[in-house]
């Protein structure tokens, strides 16, 4: 549940269990942030919603139209971190595209199903490239490091996430990795 905020009034639609495997792969984001990992963008679309979630990209993404959207995904989706650091931090690239696009749709920048038809090869690609939750989270981890910025950030994500594999309901234990995509 989000630190001070209610549980969404309705319960979180029936996605596929290709939807269910992107939104478990940005689970580590959407769970650090006090967002909902079972909806995707975190939460139930609203308009208060989609205010909050279209100043969260104009404030941390630099996010002011579409077009901005449009290009920060095109970044993140060819590019990214990758291009400072290598492929080691695709996890981190593509999990934060997965958020950024779930954010993007709850704002209104994307539909539903553009959202899921552009996350989904990046979720191939995810899927192909490790073996595991705890692996590509890890390497999620690994990327926050190299990034370098919000040190403290990371060690309380971290920290959280260790705690979050000592539990048996979380939402990794209940999609499995090799889901098809």
């Amino acid at each position: 549940m989000g630190l001070f905020r209610k549980k969404p009034k309705s319960v979180a639609p029936q996605y596929s269990p290709a939807q269910k495997w992107i939104l478990a792969a940005t689970a580590l984001i959407t769970l650090n942030k006090g967002d909902y990992p079972e909806w995707l963008g975190g939460d139930e679309p609203s308009d208060k919603i989609g205010k909050g979630m279209g100043k969260m990209l104009k404030y941390g993404w630099n996010i002011n139209n579409a077009e901005d959207f449009n290009a920060i995904l095109a970044w993140l989706a060819k590019e990214g971190h990758r291009a400072e650091f290598g492929d080691e931090v695709l996890a981190w690239d593509h999990m934060r595209y997965f958020y950024v696009c779930g954010m993007g749709y709850l704002a209104g920048y994307i539909s539903e199903d553009q959202a899921w038809s552009q996350m989904m090869p990046l979720a191939k690609e995810l899927q192909a490239t490790y073996d595991s939750w705890h692996a590509m989270n890890e390497a999620y981890i690994k990327g926050r490091r190299m990034w370098g910025e919000d040190t403290d950030g990371t060690n309380l994500m971290e920290k959280d996430y260790k705690k979050m594999l000592e539990k048996q309901n979380t939402i990794w234990n209940s999609i499995a990795w090799d889901t098809h995509l």
